[in-house]
């Protein structure tokens, strides 16, 4: 089908061509310029014109080192040859670095049953279910004055295997800990594990810590 092929060799000329400052890694861009392209593509000569740019990018408009530039076909019309910018272009945006949050995790078990909140109606896992948490890694004397202050009795804390779960920009480094708990506050819902499993809709993040 007569539709452009836009790689790397075929971006790195456009580019180049036109001093363009867009990140190349943006799909919205690219396709914007398979779009471009495709409005001065010659008729019936698809193929041929793809293959050309495709080629100049290899071996003229080189990804490594100094471009070709007084061979290049194109020398007469590219804004970086003219201006010297080649170095500038393409345009790779650094990613944004992962976030990393220790989390403390606390399973709070009253008999057969387990202690859960709902988080809140916005932002991540808006509306979903989640085991009490602290944004901190918290010791056990941390642990035994936070369960104190929530008015609950706290009879055995015992440590449990440490999870970690990734999001796209987020990473939780969750310390988990299994409380046994004599006294209970109001402050939470607690459900058997067969409600867990089957009627709450806990993330698999928190899933992890069990």
């Amino acid at each position: 089908m007569p539709r452009a092929a836009v790689d790397g060799n075929v971006l790195r000329v456009i580019t180049r061509l036109n001093e363009m400052e867009q990140d190349i890694l943006d799909e919205k861009f690219r396709k914007q310029i398979g779009e471009q392209l495709e409005q001065i593509y010659p008729q019936k000569h698809c193929s041929e014109f793809t293959q050309s740019l495709m080629e100049l990018g290899a071996v003229v408009c080189v990804p490594n080192g100094a471009p070709k530039c007084e061979v290049c076909p194109l020398n007469t019309g590219c804004q970086a040859y003219k201006n010297d910018t080649w170095k500038r272009y393409p345009v790779k945006k650094e990613k944004a670095k992962r976030k990393v949050i220790d989390k403390t995790v606390l399973i709070l078990c009253d008999e057969e049953r387990i202690a859960v909140q709902k988080r809140a109606e916005t932002g991540l896992l808006a509306g979903m279910w989640e085991f009490p948490n602290v944004d901190k890694k918290m010791s056990l004397l941390e642990i035994e004055i936070w369960l104190r202050k929530q008015k609950i009795e706290g009879i055995n804390i015992k440590k449990q295997k440490d999870a970690k779960h990734i999001f796209t920009h987020l990473e939780w480094n969750m310390h988990c800990y299994r409380v046994e708990c004599r006294a209970k506050g109001d402050k939470y819902e607690w459900v058997a594990m067969e409600a867990l499993n089957r009627d709450i809709p806990l993330p698999t993040a928190f899933r992890k810590c069990l």
